[in-house]
């Protein structure tokens, strides 16, 4: 009996003796533990974007107010009826004109240096029958010097921030066919290096003592 007894406690001590040899293999060597701390932290240096990385993703300041000027041209025609006396509409064309290169000198030098004194705003409008506006034109080819539809002082008028038109009537003498348009700085019919813009529309045949308008609508925008 004291013999069993005996067997029975070395055989649970040499239990005890194995669970704590195992238990002691679950814990990592020290420096197998140090390896995994630094991997942790090469991961995290690794994961973190530079600042000057995420800088670069901003656009630059410059692109995010571009200026631009527009420009839009309607054209109205209106028939005299004598048995009545009075006009009636006949023909409406609207589309955007075609700014120049000199245009574009002539806005630059009234903004930078102020306006010359030779020179007026442009709000003279100028009338032909030759087409395809083109941003190299310095004058207007063809203009029209007669019938009524010689160069003109157009009516300003403002229209909201940055938003202006310059319109003028026409009124046949005789027969005459336009289909281009122009907004000049100086007053001088056919003259030469002062065309800021021009526009073409559908070509419109006039009678005697028909009426055009023309109201070139201008917009300066900051984006």
């Amino acid at each position: 009996m004291l013999r069993n007894r005996l067997l029975i406690g070395v055989v649970v001590l040499a239990l005890l003796g194995l669970i704590a040899g195992c238990g002691g293999d679950l814990e990592p060597p020290p420096e197998a533990a140090n390896t995994l701390e630094r991997t942790i932290e090469e991961t995290i240096v690794v994961l973190e974007q530079p600042a000057e990385e995420a800088n670069t993703l901003e656009p630059p300041a410059e692109e995010t107010n571009l200026f631009s000027i527009k420009g839009w041209v309607t054209v109205d025609a209106y028939r005299y009826d004598a048995a009545t006396g009075t006009y009636i509409h006949f023909y409406h064309d609207e589309s955007s004109n075609v700014i120049t290169t000199i245009g574009f000198d002539f806005i630059e030098e009234h903004l930078g240096i102020g306006t010359d004194t030779n020179d007026d705003p442009a709000k003279w409008i100028s009338l032909s029958n030759d087409g395809s506006s083109s941003a190299g034109w310095s004058k207007l080819p063809g203009e029209i010097n007669a019938s009524g539809m010689t160069r003109a002082e157009g009516t300003y008028a403002n229209t909201g921030t940055g938003n202006w038109t310059i319109s003028k009537t026409f009124t046949a003498t005789g027969a005459v066919t336009v289909q281009t348009t122009g907004l000049q700085w100086l007053v001088t019919p056919e003259s030469d290096g002062n065309l800021m813009a021009a526009n073409d529309f559908t070509s419109v045949v006039l009678a005697l003592d028909d009426s055009l308008t023309i109201t070139w609508k201008l917009t300066l925008s900051g984006s």
